[in-house]
């Protein structure tokens, strides 16, 4: 992480406020409404904002500042020709397990997934708050 984007008090806030709008709920009673949309706010500031700074980090990569990333990655026609054939499976499995499984295995199934992606999700969240904490 760059230390322009370290120390712009907005993305300090917003990746705090993505803790405390995952935990708070588990304290005290906050309406749903309000919870999701300032939960989706912050993580969109958030993602906006590393997208931004890999743009930079990609711009200098090509400029020959010296930086040496990865490759950047662009999307092909092919690939988004893939999109509609990847979900048309991911539903239809989904349809078929509703049908031969029983629901209580699939909710469970679901519930691991989902509990895996979002704990994923949380630590690329916290991440830079904790790499600013312990420096």
């Amino acid at each position: 992480m760059s230390s322009k984007s370290s120390s712009n008090p907005v993305l300090i806030l917003a990746n705090i406020g993505i803790l405390a709008l995952w935990g708070l709920p588990q304290i005290i009673e906050i309406p749903f409404t309000a919870n999701i949309l300032a939960l989706v706010t912050c993580i969109l500031y958030v993602a906006c904002h590393k997208s931004l700074a890999l743009r930079e980090e990609q711009a200098m990569a090509a400029s020959g500042d010296g930086y040496t990333g990865g490759a950047v990655e662009t999307m092909r026609k092919e690939d988004a020709m893939q999109f509609p054939l990847v979900g048309s499976v991911a539903l239809f499995s989904l349809y078929c397990a509703f049908k031969y499984l029983d629901k209580d295995w699939v909710n469970f199934l679901i519930g691991i997934y989902f509990s895996a992606v979002g704990a994923l999700a949380v630590t690329a969240s916290l991440a830079p708050v904790v790499a600013m904490i312990v420096r």
